[in-house]
């Protein structure tokens, strides 16, 4: 009788120990296999958060000569240009009118004319208000822009002023 105790005794020991056994190689398994999916995922490219999401002030000085103003002062045919924008998930966005203090100036307003355009990764980017089709390139927190307007080709900068 002693030795059946002491058989049953050993093959619950071996069954016991062969389970554990397997389970530590199914934990070793697992852990390699996280290791192997960790590593998958750090070959895979990053999506990119959208770098230039912000607002933006484009500046443009004044140019095509001089005219005369309507109460004796002088006026730039083409006078300086200011464009409000703000880029969401590289797509450029927001209303804006010209001033009615100032005509010049251009301020946003919810209910102003749309301001449309996109962003490539580059950083360069297209944006269209009114009938201006201007384009340019974004380079960390300032850009450069180019159109052609009524008084011929004009250029701009323009910097990020918040986020």
């Amino acid at each position: 009788m002693k030795t059946f105790i002491s058989l049953v005794i050993a093959i619950a020991l071996l069954d016991s120990s062969a389970g554990f056994a397997a389970s530590s190689r199914n934990a070793s398994e697992n852990a390699t296999t996280a290791q192997l999916n960790r590593e998958q995922l750090s070959q895979q490219p990053q999506a990119q958060m959208p770098q230039y999401d912000g607002n933006w002030v484009l500046t443009a000085p004044g140019v095509g000569g001089r005219l005369g103003g309507t109460s004796g002062g002088v006026e730039q045919a083409c006078s300086d240009f200011r464009l409000p924008f703000q880029v969401r998930d590289n797509q450029i966005v927001g209303n804006a009118a010209r001033s009615s203090d100032l005509p010049t100036e251009i301020v946003a307003s919810p209910t102003g004319t749309p301001i449309k355009g996109s962003v490539q990764p580059d950083g360069t980017f297209n944006v269209q208000w009114e009938t201006f089709n201007i384009s340019g390139k974004i380079t960390g927190d300032t850009l450069v822009a180019n159109w052609t307007g009524q008084c011929g080709p004009r250029s701009a900068t323009g910097t990020r002023v918040g986020p």
